[in-house]
């Protein structure tokens, strides 16, 4: 049986990586401030769009729809995060994440309809859901000396965004204008993903695995 090989020592004195050194790392600081700002919009709505449904005068049917919409569309974004990452890159595959927050967020915003709210939940649980699939490819690429460390700290951003998406939204009061409030944060997401350094795209990964 061969050898199970070691993860790759990023140090020249053969130390393991420090927490500190990796949260230092510029791929963790991006990928951390990305998952942050891509999940609060999700978190939210997870919480509040039922209620918004009641609220227009929609069906109770209609406003349980939304709910299995969101939960459908984080299944979904979680399967197809990761296999996304893998075919076109962990780039590619965030902007859409981003984009899918901003379309949600704009709909939501004046949507008092089954239609655009279904649809906008769909989108908003896709772009809660992508990130944490996201999350093993960034940290392998963030940090090859220390995988499982690296997807701690970038879990760290994810379950940040996801606590405090209901917090912020309560904050700003509730109202329909929360959810731009709240989509705007992708717009951070996309100038963060738009500078600095980028992840390997995935051909370049696999010639150098």
């Amino acid at each position: 049986m061969p050898p199970i090989p070691r993860p790759a020592r990023a140090t020249g004195g053969g130390e393991r990586a420090s927490t500190g050194e990796l949260a230092g790392r510029p791929l963790i600081r991006r990928g951390f401030l990305l998952e942050l700002a891509a999940t609060p919009l999700g978190a939210y709505a997870f919480v509040n769009l039922a209620g918004q449904a009641r609220a227009v005068g929609l069906p109770l049917a209609v406003a349980t729809a939304t709910i299995l919409a969101i939960a459908s569309g984080n299944a979904a974004g979680r399967l197809s995060g990761g296999a996304a990452s893998d075919r076109y890159g962990v780039r590619l595959a965030f902007l859409v994440v981003l984009v899918c927050d901003l379309v949600a967020a704009a709909i939501l915003w004046q949507a008092s309809s089954a239609p655009p709210l279904l649809l906008a939940a769909a989108l908003v649980g896709i772009a809660f859901g992508a990130p944490a699939g996201l999350l093993s490819r960034m940290a392998r690429e963030a940090a090859p000396d220390a995988p499982h460390a690296a997807f701690g700290l970038l879990f760290t951003g994810y379950a940040a965004g996801a606590f405090t998406g209901p917090l912020l939204g309560a904050a700003l009061g509730g109202g329909r204008s929360v959810w731009l409030e709240l989509g705007a944060l992708a717009l951070a997401g996309l100038v963060i993903l738009a500078g600095g350094r980028t992840w390997h795209r995935p051909e370049a990964l696999r010639r150098s695995s």
